[in-house]
């Protein structure tokens, strides 16, 4: 999930004190945390600047999309996450607090983006959870 995105999110509810998704919340996001990002860099670079036998080098051109994530989650799983404190049940983003707080991102809320990172692993890349990422900056948030 963006990062943009992501803080947005977690600046709202932290406000509302509640997790807190749009719609019912069904939309698939990859799982990827920014530092699974830098860690799929290094690992292409790696991966390019290696001497390769023939046939097993780096792909390139459409063969060298590399994608970052591990697993999928829905918007409803990261409000889960954040309101697991607060409530037990998250409830959803009423269209007064969709508009102050997301309006340019709103089409993103609500649609998917998905992929699979089948390319990225075989040249080693692996990633951290990203929603066991999100408690302790929520703690770091309302801390400073």
């Amino acid at each position: 999930m963006s990062e943009t995105l992501t803080y947005g999110i977690r600046r709202a509810m932290i406000e509302w004190y509640s997790g807190s998704g749009s719609g019912e919340g069904k939309s698939l996001w990859l799982n990827v945390h920014i530092d699974g990002i830098s860690d799929l860099f290094i690992a292409v670079y790696d991966a390019a600047t290696k001497h390769q036998p023939t046939g097993s080098q780096v792909g390139h051109g459409p063969e060298g999309l590399y994608f970052g994530e591990i697993g999928e989650h829905r918007l409803y799983d990261i409000s889960k996450t954040v309101s697991q404190e607060k409530s037990p049940k998250p409830t959803m983003f009423t269209e007064e607090k969709l508009h102050k707080y997301f309006e340019h991102l709103r089409a993103y809320m609500v649609s998917n983006s998905r992929c699979h990172a089948e390319r990225s692993r075989s040249i080693g890349y692996t990633a951290q959870d990203m929603l066991a990422s999100i408690k302790p900056e929520i703690e770091a948030s309302l801390s400073g």
